[in-house]
């Protein structure tokens, strides 16, 4: 069993608002970087600016559950002012505290059976 959690997220950018979704996302992508857990974080928009698809990845449970908690905790108001969750897609086995939290966002989950993550 691999102790890493991973996920990737779309949402719908809310007409007019993503000016206001990148100053958002950037102040939470620098909160982000200072967590010693956080293994990857990105955020992709599509041309017209109206979809945008992140993905984030954490070493542990317990690191991801903390940037819940203590990070995104932080910027939920004005992200979720600025942009609708459409899919939220799980890979890993969350532990139960990271996984109550993750299904009150109506996640769906994927179990590795197969394969390797490379750690530098």
């Amino acid at each position: 069993m691999r102790d890493e959690i991973y996920w990737t997220i779309t949402c719908t950018v809310k007409p007019g608002r993503f000016e206001e979704l990148e100053h958002v996302v950037g102040q939470l992508v620098a909160a982000t970087r200072e967590e010693t857990g956080s293994i990857a974080y990105d955020y992709s928009a599509d041309p017209s600016r109206t979809t945008v698809r992140v993905f984030e990845a954490y070493a542990s449970s317990r690191d991801a559950e903390l940037h819940m908690t203590q990070t995104f905790s932080r910027f939920a108001d004005d992200f979720s002012a600025c942009a609708d969750l459409v899919d939220f897609v799980v890979y890993g086995e969350p532990e139960p505290a990271l996984k109550s939290m993750l299904d009150q966002q109506n996640c769906v989950y994927f179990a590795p059976f197969e394969g390797f993550l490379r750690k530098s």
